[in-house]
């Protein structure tokens, strides 16, 4: 009985008294990602190199001594690179033909205004 009572205090979906934190001890702390743990493991120096530049010329090395699949890595990340850098480029002009677009449309009404205002 004294269950049931304890239940319509609480009221219906409501398992914690007011003020009362539904978690006391807070978010859990997330896990690390694969992709943060690499950041971590790659900013690390060894005798005062970072590690992501000892793996970069690493590949470099194996490119220079005919290791196509190294050779093949190096032409995918540099033509990642160049269409990232081809599409900020293209949205810079976007925007550069959007705002010159603007000025065009502002300046045609103060010069459709202005002949108005000369024809009177």
């Amino acid at each position: 009985m004294a269950v049931k009572q304890r239940k319509k205090q609480r009221g219906r979906g409501r398992p914690f008294q007011p003020g009362q934190s539904g978690n006391p001890n807070g978010r859990p702390i997330k896990g690390n990602s694969l992709i943060d743990c690499l950041d971590d493991a790659l900013n690390k120096e060894k005798n005062g190199t970072l590690k992501r530049e000892i793996i970069c010329n690493a590949i470099v090395d194996m490119a220079v001594a005919k290791n196509l699949n190294a050779i093949k890595k190096i032409f995918d990340v540099k033509q990642r690179d160049f269409e990232f850098q081809k599409s900020v480029e293209i949205e810079k002009r976007i925007e550069a033909l959007e705002n010159r677009l603007d000025e065009l449309i502002k300046n045609k009404g103060q010069s459709y205004e202005h002949s108005e205002a000369t024809k009177n």
